[in-house]
């Protein structure tokens, strides 16, 4: 499947909510004067892909993003990653991409 599709699957399986916790935790790449504008999941993905975070050979931002929104069945099913494997990836120093200040502030809330 190629970038494209798999975008559009995921945007097409995140409620609003979900889209609001993404903009949150990419707020580090996007400020939030750029974010307003968003209204839907493919918006942001157009953003980032903007930015270089989402390329058709590097994942590891958009699946941080499912796994700290908790989208563990996208994470497996769209990108064939299991939660195990994530959490390996990010206990290695440099590997995260969103700070834990981010996703630690939007399990608060």
């Amino acid at each position: 499947m190629d970038l494209s599709s798999c975008l559009y699957k995921i945007g097409e399986q995140l409620d609003s909510e979900e889209l609001a916790s993404l903009k949150f935790l990419s707020l580090d790449y996007i400020p939030q004067r750029k974010q307003e504008p968003i209204q839907d999941a493919l918006m942001l993905f157009q953003r980032l892909q903007e930015k270089r975070m989402l390329e058709e050979n590097n994942l590891a931002f958009l699946k941080e993003l499912l796994f700290r929104i908790h989208r563990l069945d996208l994470l497996s099913t769209l990108l064939g990653t299991s939660k195990e494997e994530m959490v390996t990836e990010l206990q290695i120093p440099g590997r995260a991409h969103i700070s834990a200040y981010r996703w630690v502030k939007r399990k608060m809330y």
